[in-house]
């Protein structure tokens, strides 16, 4: 500690400096404003050394005037410095700010590049957007055209099959219109009679045909096949090419084949009995483990397959969008018709599985559309398919009607004309008295039972009704 006429009071070393503290009338606070630690040390050795060079110069000078000199040294030195720093810190404040500029400018070019390849990204996503709306548009074409030509083939059988049995009906009408004519007043007493054992003859006879002709349809369809295999029939039918046998190989159905750029595979299946619902799951998985054939056929060759039973050709979608057809009892239907049919599905679904997998290659947002345009163009193909099936179906039982049809009137105009001859043979015996000679004669004259348009079923044969 000093005395009181000392400046310095006391001076402690702290924190790797000096605090120190001295007695003064007058405030040096604004001398000091803003010094740094280093600045301030300046300030005082400079003062330091102006005191001491005052003292040295104290002969001629008084010390009021020299201190007052010294005073405006130091001064001008802090404004001199206070102004460098000004200085200093506005041209780093300017270099900064040409940084910033700088970068802000980098920044938007980047961005402005982004929005370019934004921009020619959506230009992308239209054009695709574009091309499978042209896509449906076309499959919606072609599922018209295959509406009108399955009305036309309709429309031409039910045509064929009216025109041939009104022709066969001509000429059965033609044939036995004048016979009938002439007899009808002496049948008719007897027919009278016999009418009740008549009718049960015709009932009998119609079962019994009724039977026959649907024994006689599938042992048909069988014989013309000759049992073959399911290759066999395929290369007599269809124009597919070989098909490969991989019944041996893990789960990759029976057959497979290509046919006009769709990968195909049939699984076939030769069940005296339902197949289950396990073999329906083994092809679903055969077909999730062949993701690249956009079309299964399931075929049951004699038996309905369980749970798809309710149609003879049943169609379903796979989640991949592959194409699955089921066929019930194979051999009881027309062959080259469902051969047909499975063929007319190659192009639809191969359409549809390309139009699933594109949808894959682009962002979120146009997938969803896209797989919502496929999920609808398949609930329309699903329906247009069934629709066809049922006309198949329809076309079949209305054939099976009309043979119906025509065997009931054969034999319904077969017994009566029976009936005619067994009264017109006893007329003419008990008016000549030649029992012998009009028996041989009626014996001889007696009407066969053969259905029309069919050759005479030689002694002993079953009658083969189509």
């Amino acid at each position: 500690m000093g005395d009181s006429s000392c400046a310095l009071i006391s001076e402690t070393f702290l924190d790797g400096g000096y605090v120190s503290q001295f007695r003064h009338k007058g405030s040096v606070l604004e001398v000091v404003r803003g010094l740094g630690q280093e600045d301030f040390e300046v300030l005082l050795g400079l003062a330091g050394a102006a005191f001491r060079s005052m003292k040295d110069s104290a002969n001629s000078l008084s010390y009021a005037e020299a201190l007052e000199k010294e005073v405006g040294k130091v001064r001008a030195a802090t404004a001199a410095a206070a102004a460098s720093a000004a200085c200093t810190l506005e041209g780093d404040l300017r270099t900064e700010f040409r940084i910033k500029e700088a970068e802000y400018k980098r920044s938007g070019f980047e961005k402005d590049a982004e929005v370019a390849d934004l921009r020619r990204e959506l230009d992308k996503v239209k054009g695709a957007s574009a091309a499978a709306e042209a896509g449906l548009q076309a499959a919606r074409g072609q599922l018209g055209e295959a509406d009108r030509l399955a009305w036309e083939k309709y429309s031409a059988i039910i045509s064929d099959a009216k025109a041939q049995h009104e022709k066969i009906l001509f000429q059965k009408e033609a044939s036995y219109k004048e016979e009938i004519r002439e007899r009808i007043a002496q049948a008719e007493a007897q027919h009278a009679a016999s009418f009740k054992e008549i009718k049960e003859l015709y009932t009998k006879e119609a079962e019994r045909l009724r039977k026959e002709n649907d024994k006689a349809l599938v042992s048909s369809e069988k014989g013309k096949t000759g049992e073959k295999e399911f290759d066999e029939l395929c290369a007599e039918h269809t124009g597919w090419g070989p098909l490969l046998n991989t019944s041996k190989e893990t789960a990759a159905a029976d057959r497979r084949g290509t046919i006009r750029g769709c990968i195909c595979l049939f699984e076939l299946k030769n069940y005296s009995e339902i197949v289950g619902t396990d073999q329906v799951v083994k092809f679903v998985r055969d077909m999730a483990h062949n993701k690249e054939a956009a079309l299964g056929v399931f075929i049951s060759l004699h038996t309905n397959i369980a749970k798809k039973g309710e149609r003879y050709i049943h169609v379903e979608w796979s989640d991949d969008s592959q194409m699955l057809i089921y066929v019930n009892t194979f051999y009881k239907h027309n062959i080259a018709d469902t051969l047909a049919f499975i063929d007319s599905c190659v192009g639809t679904a191969l359409r549809v599985y390309k139009a699933a997998s594109a949808s894959s290659h682009v962002n979120n947002d146009l997938a969803v559309a896209l797989q919502s345009r496929i999920d609808l163009a398949k609930d329309l193909i699903q329906r247009e398919l069934l629709r066809i099936t049922g006309i198949m179906s329809g076309l079949k039982q209305n054939n099976t009607a009309v043979v119906d049809l025509l065997t009931k009137q054969y034999v319904a105009m077969n017994l009566e004309m029976t009936s005619a001859k067994e009264g017109l043979r006893a007329m003419v015996e008990a008016l000549l008295g030649r029992e012998e000679q009009v028996e041989s004669k009626a014996d001889s004259s007696s009407l066969e039972t053969v259905v029309p348009g069919k050759k005479r079923a030689k002694k002993g044969s079953k009658l083969n009704v189509e």
